[in-house]
């Protein structure tokens, strides 16, 4: 029995004498089929055999605790005990999300003594407190049983209504979305976070937004955004020039290095020329050359190449219209066993 059961435990040798019992426990539970409360006492048992021992033998609360277990009101041996010692079915029932409390003593020296709740697992209170050296939200795991604290009155109401209705606003803005996000975990705020609510309640950003337009429409005219393929037409008897661009990264001109995303990364003319040489430096002249052979070659077979004569081309279609098919095939699939030339 004990070999059949303890197949997911990790049981030293000189545990057996206490964890026999343990065993019979969690066998009679398998029997019953109460699968939540058997997963629930494995892992008790792996991390103290000793508490697993002493909960098995404690008949006034073990199986309250299973049967809690089985409801799914509970996540843990250890919540269960808690809860019975507490003479609380249910710990987590007076603590819901958004909630401040002031604690009696501060978890920590440089944690604030006011936390919000901001999660509620099957075995914690997740609480958002203020670290005042650094000024930044830390998150701080809870036991029902560990939290000695006093509910307190929304100290943020206002502001927290003015973050959603920011939260809207900014809702195709990531970055915003998620300052804001972080701002709801924190029990207040600071007059330098009141200061970037009203910068983002101003009408800043979106006269940047619609400034911001403005210019990108006006540089996408030809020369000024230099974005397009710039090709040139081939000629073997007339050197040929490419399109023309402003000299680049002149100083007051808005002129910007862009990157494969197309967004500025610098107006520096050294830059730019550390990008040339770098270009040049891994710009393979002779494959260049042999392309370049290649394309030739071929746009003057497809200028020169003889065409057939209007007479022929017409004969053709004429041919084509009037030849008798077979099921399945078209004219346009037709291929002739004869070369037609011009004539």
């Amino acid at each position: 029995m004990i070999q059949e059961v303890s197949e997911n435990l990790n049981i030293s040798v000189g545990s057996y004498h206490k964890g026999k019992k343990v065993f019979e426990l969690i066998s009679q539970l398998r029997e019953l089929e109460k699968f939540k409360a058997v997963i629930a006492l494995e892992m008790e048992f792996n991390r103290s055999i000793d508490a697993a021992y002493k909960f098995v033998c404690n008949q006034d609360i073990c199986y309250q605790v299973i049967d809690l277990l089985e409801a799914d009101e509970i996540g843990s041996i250890g919540d269960g005990i808690a809860w019975m010692l507490n003479g609380e079915r249910n710990p987590f029932r007076r603590f819901q999300l958004d909630q401040v409390y002031q604690f009696k003593k501060r978890l920590r020296p440089e944690l604030e003594i006011v936390g919000r709740v901001i999660g509620i697992t099957n075995e914690f209170v997740v609480f958002g407190l203020r670290n005042l050296v650094n000024m930044n939200l830390e998150i701080v795991n809870l036991r029902p049983r560990q939290i000695d604290a006093e509910l307190q009155d929304e100290p943020s109401a206002s502001q927290r209504k003015r973050i959603f209705h920011l939260m809207q606003k900014f809702s195709d803005v990531f970055p915003v979305q998620v300052s804001l996000a972080e701002l709801l975990k924190l029990p207040n705020l600071t007059d330098k976070e009141e200061v970037l609510l009203r910068m983002y309640e101003s009408d800043v950003f979106e006269k940047t937004w619609e400034d911001y337009k403005t210019q990108m429409k006006a540089m996408e005219r030809q020369g000024h955004l230099e974005i397009f393929p710039n090709t040139k037409p081939y000629s073997a008897k007339q050197i040929t020039n490419y399109k023309a661009i402003r000299c680049p990264m002149q100083p007051g001109s808005g002129s910007f290095l862009l990157n494969d995303d197309l967004q500025a990364i610098s107006d520096s003319v050294s830059i730019f020329l550390d990008h040339c040489d770098r270009a040049a430096s891994r710009q393979d002249l002779t494959k260049l050359k042999w392309v370049a052979n290649k394309a030739k070659k071929q746009i003057s077979r497809e200028r020169y190449r003889k065409q057939e004569s209007a007479d022929v081309a017409q004969w053709r279609t004429n041919w084509e219209e009037i030849i008798a098919i077979g099921v399945g095939q078209d004219n346009a699939n037709l291929r002739f066993p004869f070369s037609v030339s011009s004539w």
